[in-house]
């Protein structure tokens, strides 16, 4: 007799127990401490990158050795190696003559002690009696079938090949970095002649007041007219007299609403925020853009999905420029993947208008890189 729902429920426990058993023999040794020899992790053309690898005081060597990966742009990997830290210390050290990032990956190479015939056996009647008593059901079947085993096993390899001791990484004359293409000829006319178009249009803005729970702070629905869609999003200021600087939030990848308190908790920081959506959608709406977006265009500089967006984003510094309570000093850009990809864009785009750039793993960075030996840019 087949019993499918006992059997699924003693592997997802097995599956759950396997990887507890594999985090906690990692977990007991204690984990080295990797300190660059550089505190701001750049260095120069030729120069010897490094770092001192440590044990925290009193902790006993672990029974191990350790190997490295050191990659040139996460692409070519320019050294291998392995330490152990018998001595209760050790170090990594390369060096690149070019501009480039560095990449390190440390891995464990110690096996965890596999377990016992008789250490399963007793996992097995554990997990049976547990199981029994959240579900009484399974009492029986497992009564009718007492030769039934979970399947536990201990894990093969130390942390999973996904699960790195330590990522590390450094910069070689980071400023001397240039892209891996030139740009194209027309690549300043063309955006000049974009920006104008956009100054032709009227913002028109429209604003609705919405309801927030954020105390001291009031939210608006915002509706602005940009070259060949709209920008819509929140804009929420503190509920006071007052200057205030500006904060514009672009959002990351994909199609979904956004929540009003990335702008409300901002606002109520003393911030005048607009947290602009990345799509001509109103900002409570979480569908009406295809998911693959991002392909629209792609080899069509005039349709690119991105173009109105970007247009978008530079429309929302226009707005926000207007406002009234604005401090007329500052105005931050920030966002995450997408949201980084936008900021720095926005940036680029309007010289002198944005006092500061603050991205999170920007995407869009270097598009071309692995064509030219280096890896492109978040998230890929």
């Amino acid at each position: 007799m087949n019993h499918p729902a006992p059997r699924f429920a003693l592997g997802l426990f097995a599956a759950s127990l396997t990887l507890f058993l594999g985090a906690a023999s990692f977990a007991q040794a204690q984990q080295p401490t990797f300190t660059p020899f550089h505190p701001n992790g750049i260095y120069a053309p030729s120069e010897t990158v490094g770092w001192t690898v440590t044990l925290p005081a009193g902790a006993a060597p672990p029974p191990t050795r350790y190997t490295y990966t050191i990659k040139t742009n996460d692409m070519d990997v320019l050294k291998t190696g392995s330490f152990d830290l018998s001595s209760g210390n050790a170090t990594i050290e390369t060096s690149f003559d070019a501009p480039a990032m560095l990449h390190v990956t440390v891995d464990n190479t110690a096996a965890p002690p596999p377990l016992s015939a008789a250490e399963i056996s007793q996992i097995n009647d554990g997990l049976k009696a547990l199981l029994a008593k959240n579900d009484p059901s399974l009492k029986a079947i497992f009564e009718k079938h007492p030769g039934y085993v979970v399947p536990v096993t201990a894990p093969s390899s130390g942390a999973p090949a996904e699960d790195h001791v330590a990522t590390l990484g450094a910069a070689v004359a980071p400023t001397e970095l240039q892209p891996s293409v030139p740009r194209p000829a027309d690549f300043d006319a063309f955006w000049a002649a974009k920006l104008k178009a956009l100054r032709k249009i009227p913002i028109h803005p429209v604003l609705v007041r919405t309801p927030t729970t954020q105390a001291g702070v009031e939210l608006y629905t915002v509706t602005l007219d940009s070259l060949g869609s709209h920008v819509r999003g929140y804009l929420a200021k503190p509920n006071r007299k007052g200057k205030f600087p500006v904060l514009v939030i672009y959002q990351y990848a994909g199609v979904y609403a956004l929540q009003p308190v990335w702008a409300t908790n901002r606002a109520a920081e003393g911030w005048l925020v607009l947290n602009v959506d990345s799509h001509d959608l109103a900002p409570e709406q979480a569908t009406g853009v295809p998911k693959d977006y991002y392909t629209i265009g792609n080899n069509d500089r005039e349709h690119s999905y991105f173009l109105n967006m970007y247009l978008r984003d530079t429309r929302a510094l226009d707005f926000v420029t207007t406002l009234p309570s604005w401090d007329r000093k500052t105005i931050v850009v920030t966002g995450t993947s997408m949201g980084g990809q936008q900021s720095l864009v926005t940036a680029g785009l309007n010289p002198g208008r944005v006092t500061a750039v603050v991205v999170n793993e920007p995407s869009g960075a270097d598009s071309n890189g692995e064509l030219h030996g280096r890896k492109i840019g978040y998230p890929n």
